[in-house]
């Protein structure tokens, strides 16, 4: 589903909640109005709507998103108490929300697009912001690329006073975990739980050569009777998992493989993918994204279930304070470090969490919403998190209980063909077309966000030029010429026609 929405308290009149668009996605009764974005559940895997999530507030008040469960953003405003409250689940939510406050009124919203053509202002980049983009793709303090306009964070919720015309993030508390032995039957059961949960009528996956994708076609294959869409993308010159995808298609018969491979085309196509984006973040992945995205719906799907961060949420680190405190300052060690000796590179995320959060689930969910498709992630549902907490050992990073499960599980006709492959987006891909690789360095250096640097990997090189890319196109299309861009639909501009000196 489309699922989007603007918001506007009129801190003079709050008595109703003003949308641009997405009004249909709001329930109002008692002087209390909801919206929900996303998939929402209730502690039992009930799906909720907005009715329903109206009805836990009535009863629990501000700590209803101790009662949620799912992938999801849930905007609440309490007319009547003169507060309002924008809760997410324990990742962030799988699209970005933005927010802007005048002192008049105050947009909440996740579409940067709405508050740029509608505030007639002059807006300006963020260099802060846009100096943490190139060195990790997002920025984690609150701030979009544009100066003023804020982004929610993923470790919280957004409180406002209205009366007061305040507004500040407060963090979640944290829900107690018994300690549990954890089976083989035990882990199975509890997976199936969620997966059984996410299911549609009809329902589609991404097929490759991993674990956790394999899990879910497992279980789907095993609850449902009609016909699956798999879908998978490969590298023309880089990783490609299509012929292990076909090789696990054929296995089960019953699966309809749609395929596609990365190339110059999809770097071509990176004004669209920033329109999309707005700016929330970047990662190489992001081309597969937008290519499988657009392949799921050419093919008609509206439901899909995805095995996103199981990497992150079967690693020790995501639930001990003291090994990701020790991350962090090992991130923080080599940022300070890389201010001097230029060619010294270091992972652009600071724990396994802000890597899930503010990358994996934001470039998958908001390309998917894009395109009309809805998205389910049964591996991080909270039961599935609790149960994680108490398999995975300290030290743990790569899922051995995961692997060890699956390979008791699973037909031996797929653990034989399983195994962990990086990301099929090469980099090198991008430019085989039009566009070259020498044309966008040459254009980099001249763009006021570039730095000169020393590169130990060719690969890093590559991705740091992609972003000074991403953020000039970005600059260009959001304040430079927002009027021509920033439509209500795409255009279907191309990257060489923002920048025909790209061509050479």
């Amino acid at each position: 589903m489309n699922n989007n929405i603007c918001a506007i308290i009129d801190f003079n009149d709050f008595s109703r909640v003003k949308t641009l668009y997405g009004e249909e996605i709001l329930f109002c009764r008692d002087n209390v109005s909801v919206a929900v974005l996303g998939n929402l559940y209730n502690r039992a895997g009930g799906r909720l709507d907005a009715e329903g999530a109206h009805k836990l507030y009535l009863e629990y008040g501000e700590d209803v998103y101790l009662e949620f469960d799912g992938i999801f953003t849930v905007m609440i405003f309490d007319h009547k108490n003169q507060k309002a409250f924008v809760l997410q689940d324990f990742f962030g939510s799988q699209q970005a929300i933005f927010y802007y406050s005048d002192n008049e009124k105050m947009y909440i919203t996740n579409s940067l697009r709405s508050i740029v053509t509608n505030e007639k202002r002059e807006w300006k980049m963020d260099r802060g912001s846009a100096h943490q983009f190139i060195l990790r793709g997002y920025s984690a303090d609150n701030k979009s690329l544009i100066e003023g306009i804020n982004m929610m964070p993923c470790t919280g919720y957004l409180y406002v006073d209205v009366a007061g015309r305040k507004h500040c993030n407060k963090a979640y508390k944290k829900e107690p975990n018994p300690k549990r032995v954890i089976t083989n039957e035990i882990y199975n059961k509890v997976l199936e739980d969620q997966i059984k949960a996410c299911l549609h009528d009809k329902m589609a996956t991404t097929v490759s050569s991993g674990y956790d994708s394999n899990y879910i076609l497992y279980n789907l294959n095993k609850f449902l009777d009609n016909r699956i869409d798999g879908f998978c993308i490969g590298g023309k010159t880089g990783q490609n998992e299509i012929p292990d995808a076909e090789k696990i298609a054929a296995y089960y018969g019953n699966i309809d493989l749609h395929t596609k491979q990365i190339g110059g085309q999809s770097f071509d196509m990176l004004p669209e993918i920033i329109y999309v984006l707005e700016g929330s973040m970047y990662e190489r992945g992001i081309f597969l994204q937008y290519e499988l995205a657009k392949l799921v719906k050419e093919h008609g799907v509206e439901n899909i279930i995805l095995g996103e961060s199981a990497d992150q949420v079967l690693n020790f680190e995501m639930y001990h304070p003291r090994h990701q405190a020790r991350s962090i300052l090992k991130y923080n060690s080599q940022k300070f470090l890389s201010r001097y000796l230029k060619g010294l590179h270091y992972r652009p995320y600071r724990t396994v969490y802000d890597m899930a959060s503010y990358i994996v689930i934001k470039k998958n969910g908001i390309m998917m919403n894009y395109f009309g498709v809805n998205t389910e992630y049964p591996y991080m549902r909270k039961e599935y998190m609790k149960m994680a907490e108490n398999a995975v050992k300290i030290g743990e990073r790569k899922k051995e209980f995961h692997k060890k499960v699956f390979g008791e599980t699973l037909p031996k006709e797929i653990t034989d063909v399983v195994h962990k492959m990086p990301g099929s987006t090469e980099l090198k891909d991008l430019f085989i077309g039009d566009i070259t690789y020498e044309a966008v360095l040459d254009f980099c250096k001249k763009s006021e966000f570039y730095e000169e640097k020393k590169f130990d990997d060719i690969f890093y090189e590559i991705d740091n030029y992609i972003k000074i890319t991403y953020l000039e196109t970005f600059k260009k299309m959001f304040i430079d010429e927002a009027e021509k861009y920033l439509t209500d639909t795409y255009k279907g501009y191309k990257l060489k026609e923002l920048f025909p000196e790209l061509v050479k």
